[in-house]
């Protein structure tokens, strides 16, 4: 088995976007639960790695490849952005808010 390492949660599939912004305007975006599926079983198959699951709860493992700072400033992005569906990521540009500039 190699040194491959997947973190992975069967709630992705709920990462289904409708659409990517392309060269032409919208396109299908390439990012599928069946994708993400796919990927899994084969990795599985082949043998060529292990599946872990992420530790949410565990934000010291964060920490560990992310700075503390972006950890709060994505925190506070995603609370200030209302539940109505499907986001484009211009949504989460930090210039729409004055306190995320030192993160651009």
């Amino acid at each position: 088995m190699s040194d491959l390492t997947v973190v992975y949660n069967s709630s992705h599939v709920r990462h289904d976007p409708p659409h990517a912004l392309g060269h032409m305007g919208l396109e299908e975006h390439p990012e599928k639960p069946s994708r993400a599926e796919y990927i899994i079983r084969e990795i599985k198959k082949e043998q060529i790695g292990k599946i872990i699951s992420p530790l949410y709860e565990n934000i010291e493992v964060l920490e560990k490849v992310h700075d503390h700072h972006y950890l709060t400033f994505l925190k506070s992005l995603a609370q200030s952005i209302p539940d109505t569906g499907y986001h484009f990521p211009v949504d989460f540009y930090p210039k729409q808010d004055k306190r995320f500039t030192n993160y651009l």
